[in-house]
């Protein structure tokens, strides 16, 4: 028969290990997490003014090389509608992501990871993390609309498409 000095002591023992493993466990995970408001219901992306034409450019351009197209094609404001958020501009960045339809899904092109660090935005998307064949084209068609949809916050400077210093994409996939 267990004594309650035993059963005190076991559940002492648990109590620490548990508490123990949710300690570490956090350590150095980055979580991004959307605060819900009823306040945005819209962002303005940056979007190719002729998507066939971008397209097109594009495609030669990733395929041949040569002259960057993006210098060359014209893009246009465009409104539209999101998941109500506080963080208009992630949401903004996610928007323009999924703007272009991808082999992918929508999982491809979802904002894994944001932060704005001394003007710089760093951004993950899915297709970095998991990718496909031909995630690369598709990766390279996306990019420019990101890039051009933050630079239009006065607060970005610059868009990297990787961690921000200090932080692992490790723990990045760790924690999906």
């Amino acid at each position: 028969m267990i004594n309650k000095k035993t059963i005190f002591g076991i559940a002492l023992v648990v109590v620490v290990v548990v508490l123990i493993f949710l300690f570490n466990s956090k350590k150095d995970v980055v979580v991004i997490e959307e605060e819900k408001s009823t306040e945005i219901s819209s962002v303005t992306i940056m979007v190719p003014e002729n998507l066939s034409t971008y397209d097109t450019e594009m495609n030669k351009f990733i395929f041949d090389g040569g002259s960057n197209p993006l210098e060359s094609l014209s893009f246009v404001k465009k409104v539209v509608s999101v998941a109500t958020t506080t963080d208009v501009i992630k949401a903004s960045a996610g928007a323009s992501a999924s703007y272009i339809k991808t082999q992918g899904g929508e999982m491809a092109s979802k904002i894994e990871y944001f932060k704005i660090v001394d003007g710089t935005a760093y951004v993950v998307l899915g297709m970095q993390l998991n990718g496909w064949a031909g995630v690369s084209i598709s990766f390279e068609k996306i990019k420019p609309l990101v890039e051009k949809t933050l630079l239009q916050f006065p607060e970005i400077k610059n868009v990297k498409f990787e961690t921000a210093p200090g932080d692992s994409i490790e723990d990045l996939i760790n924690n999906l």
